[in-house]
């Protein structure tokens, strides 16, 4: 992953700053809905959530706001981002949520939340990933073009499969192709890709150090059943598995009732509009829960 990072960073930490740390997906009153960006570092992926609640949908971004330090560990990452959710919400309460990597990251921020004496109505974790294994089964999880599709699918564009051997040229013109010349990436493409990679190397580095905590509250966990590679040819095992798997995991780090809902689904296509008409109605149920 150095090396991917190596190739992909170009000018180290250019156009950061035009990538906010805190995008609100939807305003309005009621319980915020807090997502917690993924292992690339953003929170993009998490806009077609706001159909599913009534309250506000803010998305965290891994990038610093002014005079911000970079964290080293998960723990320190839940203190900064919970400092961010109550300087837009002071008092509370809180709903959090996360994929991946950002389940294992909210867990930790609905913990430090909790210990600041707030309310977090509730935790929901979208296949949760403790260790890099989980996060990224297989090697083209890594790969540049996985993080082409992950660019092209934030900005609304369809992914053709021609795009895994795609360069960096290649892939603007596609995203132009793919939105009718209006592009909605808010940085350029090389600038987009070292920051994704950086925060994917960095984040596999601290989920590797990462030893969760407690949270004492209620929590509901999406688990994708569907596997990629062996689990695809044994399907019906690969889903008990996933789903007893992620249960057995989550336990011992939710004090309260934690239930797990099974969704037809790979780890990777948790957030497609497809998978989200399988089990949008059980995610709004649960934050309205």
């Amino acid at each position: 992953m150095a090396q991917l990072s190596q190739r992909l960073a170009g000018d180290e930490h250019e156009h950061e700053a035009e990538v906010v740390p805190v995008d609100i997906f939807k305003d309005g009153s009621g319980t915020p809905l807090c997502c917690i960006h993924d292992g690339f570092g953003l929170s993009w992926s998490y806009r077609s959530l706001a159909t599913y609640h009534d309250g506000p949908v803010i998305g965290i971004n891994q990038v610093p706001s002014a005079g911000e330090a970079e964290p080293d560990s998960i723990a320190g990452m839940a203190v900064l981002y919970a400092d961010r959710i109550q300087a837009l919400y002071p008092s509370g309460p809180y709903q959090l949520l996360g994929w991946s990597i950002g389940g294992v990251i909210a867990h930790e921020v609905a913990i430090e939340l909790r210990r600041r004496g707030a309310v977090v109505e509730r935790l929901i974790l979208l296949d949760p990933a403790l260790t890099p294994v989980a996060a990224f089964p297989t090697r083209r999880s890594l790969d540049k073009s996985r993080i082409f599709e992950k660019i092209v699918a934030a900005s609304k564009s369809e992914v053709p499969a021609r795009s895994r051997q795609l360069v960096f040229q290649r892939a603007a013109e596609l995203m132009d192709e793919g939105d009718g010349g209006q592009r909605e990436l808010p940085l350029p493409l090389e600038g987009m890709l070292g920051l994704m990679a950086r925060s994917l190397d960095a984040n596999t580095r601290r989920l590797r150090r990462h030893r969760p905590g407690v949270f004492d509250g209620d929590a509901v966990v999406f688990v994708a059943v569907q596997g990629e590679g062996l689990g695809k040819m044994l399907p019906g095992f690969q889903a008990k598995m996933a789903n007893e798997g992620q249960m057995r995991r989550w336990r011992r780090n939710v004090a309260g009732d934690i239930s797990s809902v099974p969704v037809e689904c790979t780890h990777h296509t948790m957030l497609t509009e497809e998978s989200l008409k399988l089990y949008g109605e059980q995610l709004r149920e649960a934050l309205d829960g």
